[in-house]
């Protein structure tokens, strides 16, 4: 069993003294692992604030100044893992074989998916240890369909550029998040170093401005306008249907990735479609976040999921479709993107095992 110092102790309140909105910091050392947190994460108690992107998680764990020590920094997907408690298979050795130093497509494991949302035996379900505290149900903007992930250091070794790890103590899951998502942000340093006052960060950290431009390449980006068709009548109104693009290079079936092309707007969360109601969706050219504009081959995917899965792949119950014949070269033609825009009509295909 772990042992922790709670570093910050007000008039012998118990570990758990943060059930209510904290008005500051603690730091709670782990002797085991030799590791500090700052306890609770950033703005753990603030669901008016949306996070920080990658960049801005870092910068904020090398600005800090908590409890006269400025060797905070972001940690690592390894050292987040020792916070998990309720999962044993995302749990340090568990079965989950995210590691520093992995490739992108391990989170497609089962065994790094997570439990069932808020089944953990910390405050509100969360799966933290019970020595910390902190909160695992700030909503993930701009649609809310799912739960602020806390920022890890390590990229995927395949992949790093774009992409960073996570842990989601909603669902005690691992995985990578494109670097300009928004995350939860607990910074932590090495050393035990006891100390007994309640603490407020000594900087007045400001995230770094991200500049957003009144347009961009997703409106000259050329485009698939979709007619999606579902072949049965359904039971229930299905969470959510997702469509992107996949570069060919990387084409698998199904794809075993986060996508190439899309956006936010190619997340429909509870769609109006049924075996009577076609679903028309207009799929852009250009990256999730807009950066840039697609070239080459690529092909897209198709899901429709009837419940919340993390990450989002189609199990039983669901539907998908993707091509394994069409390419779609891009731009269409073959020079620059001019918003054109081609129709497909393409009919789902039910999900017969998982």
């Amino acid at each position: 069993m772990r042992h922790c110092i709670l570093i910050s102790l007000l008039s012998g309140l118990a570990i758990n003294a943060y059930a209510a909105e904290p008005s500051g910091y603690s730091i709670v050392c782990d002797p085991d692992s030799s590791l500090c947190w700052q306890d609770p994460q950033k703005d753990a108690y603030r669901p008016d604030v949306k996070g920080l992107n990658a960049a801005q998680a870092a910068q904020y764990c090398d600005e800090l100044v908590l409890g006269n020590h400025s060797d905070w920094r972001l940690p690592n997907t390894d050292e987040l893992r020792n916070l998990i408690d309720g999962h044993p298979a995302t749990e340090p050795e568990g079965m989950c074989q995210l590691s520093v130093g992995g490739v992108q497509n391990e989170p497609l494991y089962r065994a790094c998916q997570g439990a069932a949302s808020f089944k953990g035996p910390g405050d509100k379900g969360c799966y933290l240890r019970p020595w910390l505290s902190g909160t695992c149900d700030r909503p993930d903007p701009p649609k809310g369909a799912q739960y602020l992930e806390t920022w890890a250091s390590n990229r995927p070794s395949d992949t790093p550029v774009g992409w960073v790890g996570y842990v989601s103590f909603d669902m005690a899951s691992l995985g990578y998040n494109h670097e300009a998502s928004y995350g939860d942000v607990r910074c932590v340093r090495e050393g035990v170093d006891p100390i007994a006052e309640l603490m407020q960060p000594e900087n007045n950290f400001v995230p770094t401005a991200i500049a957003v431009a009144e347009t961009g390449p997703c409106d000259i980006a050329d485009k698939v306008e979709l007619k999606i068709i579902v072949p049965d009548e359904l039971s229930a109104t299905p969470n959510r249907l997702m469509a992107f693009f996949y570069n060919d290079e990387k084409w698998q079936f199904p794809p075993a990735g986060p996508p190439d092309g899309g956006t936010d707007e190619n997340v429909v969360l509870e769609p109006i479609l049924d075996e009577e109601n076609a679903y028309t969706m207009t799929l852009p050219a250009c990256t999730y976040y807009r950066e840039r504009v697609l070239s080459g081959n690529y092909r897209i995917y198709i899901q429709l999921l009837s419940e919340k899965r993390i990450p989002p792949m189609a199990g039983a119950g669901d539907y998908f479709w993707g091509s394994n014949t069409e390419l779609f070269t891009l731009p269409f033609d073959g020079e620059s993107h001019d918003n054109q825009i081609i129709s497909r009509e393409v009919t789902l295909w039910p999900v017969v095992r998982q």
